[in-house]
């Protein structure tokens, strides 16, 4: 027997839909699913209520969509079927048809391993939600000459999964690859521009399995950005025909160091512009992946923005969400999955810690919510986060609660408001700002405000 306090709902109705698809070829829409959920409950809902919470006409549930649900089931089933007796019908018909086994029908969710929703979002994942063009954008930039590409957005937005899949493509067309993190570089790389060009191309070099000559190239009289660009035209570049893609995460750590920052978007320039004439150099493609969450370098990151080709990482839209949560093997209803739109705004890592909770300790949405803008929810860490960035940047923080304060979208000074939409505390109105989800709006209220 099926009993829904061993199994979660989104499981049975996977044995449903599967069930159906095995008799009748046919697989359950939205609407039905919705049905069969709110009908399997132990105070079950009515047709009303249903459709109100999924924005139906409660004919068109009454009148459509449910008799021809039962009526499936019916011929399914081989016996009448209703909404009354449906749940007894099926608990009986999913474990008594022959072959029909729990394995059979579990799968593919019950046996596919949660992944902690922190970092990358590994390759054969399949937790990894597309976000159209973006990835066919990207990856057919790459392919062209001497091409520089931007991944931007803030932090834990989606970028450095992307880079990965970039990276994966063009190893398919038989690309040398490199892939860096700023993050891994010491403090010490960025003591001077002549150590952290020298931290690169070994870097470099050692990813492409080549013997590190920089010494034969290096001249101080030259200066370092000369000396890097010709260890690149005639000694990496030079080893092979093929195409060099080099990925390049967390580039803002390097606007850390001003003076660093100004001499490296320099030498990118120059690559961009000044190599135009020599042919090597068309090989080598640069993918940048870098957020705006510094906040004194704000003038030198504009020069970052007239490089190549930028694609700006955005929330997941509410089909996207519908779609991950089909992936963790959860139902929503349009009302739930509205109420997690406007919860979160669609951040995808927002997103993923939500469903991958869920999941794990086989919650309900409601459950989760009631603690979530709280020091102690799911979100204690994100949050935490967030309020020590602004309590480094008073400015931002006095800015931020006029936003928490108003009613309608706030103009600030332009900077300012570009700031906060790179942390994701605020999206766009026209060229005015408001707090981007209800979950920043109810944690940061109580603690900037009251």
């Amino acid at each position: 027997m099926i009993k829904q306090g061993h199994r979660p709902i989104d499981q049975i109705l996977e044995c449903i839909d599967t069930f159906l698809v095995a008799k009748t070829g046919h697989s359950l829409s939205y609407i039905q699913k919705a049905i069969l959920w709110a009908s399997w409950q132990d105070e079950p809902k009515t047709y009303d209520q249903i459709a109100q919470e999924n924005g139906y006409s409660a004919n068109y549930i009454k009148q459509g969509v449910a008799p021809k649900l039962w009526h499936l089931l019916s011929n399914a089933c081989g016996e009448k079927v209703n909404k009354t007796n449906f749940r007894s019908v099926l608990e009986r018909r999913l474990f008594s048809d022959k072959g029909l086994t729990t394995a059979n029908f579990l799968k593919p969710r019950q046996f596919v391993a949660l992944e902690v929703p922190e970092g990358q979002v590994p390759l054969n994942s399949i937790y990894y939600i597309e976000r159209s063009p973006i990835e066919s954008d990207g990856c057919q930039q790459i392919r062209q000459p001497a091409t520089i590409l931007r991944l931007q957005g803030s932090q834990q937005m989606g970028k450095t999964s992307l880079m990965a899949r970039i990276l994966a493509d063009a190893q398919k067309q038989n690309y040398r690859t490199v892939r860096l993190s700023l993050n891994q570089a010491e403090s010490s790389v960025f003591s001077a521009i002549a150590t952290f060009l020298r931290w690169l191309c070994v870097n470099v070099t050692r990813q492409l399995k080549l013997e590190p000559k920089l010494d034969e190239y290096w001249d101080e009289a030259m200066g370092s950005l000369v000396s890097c660009t010709l260890y690149f035209q005639e000694y990496l570049l030079a080893q092979s025909d093929r195409p060099l893609v080099i990925a390049i995460d967390e580039v803002n750590q390097v606007f850390e160091y001003p003076a660093i920052a100004g001499d490296f978007l320099a030498l990118l320039h120059s690559w961009q512009e000044d190599t135009k004439d020599i042919p090597i150099f068309s090989n080598l493609r640069l993918v940048l992946v870098h957020s705006s969450e510094g906040y004194c370098w704000f003038h030198t990151y504009q020069s970052l923005l007239t490089l190549g080709l930028g694609i700006q990482l955005s929330p997941f839209t509410r089909e996207q969400v519908y779609e991950l949560a089909k992936r963790y093997g959860l139902y929503l209803s349009s009302q739930e999955l509205d109420q997690l739109m406007r919860l979160v705004g669609g951040f995808p890592y927002l997103v993923r810690l939500m469903f991958y909770e869920m999941v794990k300790h086989q919650v309900s949405l409601k459950s989760i919510v009631e603690t979530v803008a709280t020091d102690t929810g799911i979100y204690g860490n994100h949050l935490h986060r967030h309020l020590w960035r602004l309590r480094q940047y008073p400015d931002l923080a006095v800015a931020y609660q006029q936003v928490l304060k108003a009613n309608d979208a706030v103009e600030l000074d332009p900077i300012q408001m570009v700031k906060l939409h790179s942390f994701g505390l605020v999206r766009w109105v026209r060229d005015r700002v408001v707090v981007s989800c209800q979950l920043y709006e109810a944690y940061f209220r109580d603690r900037m405000v009251n």
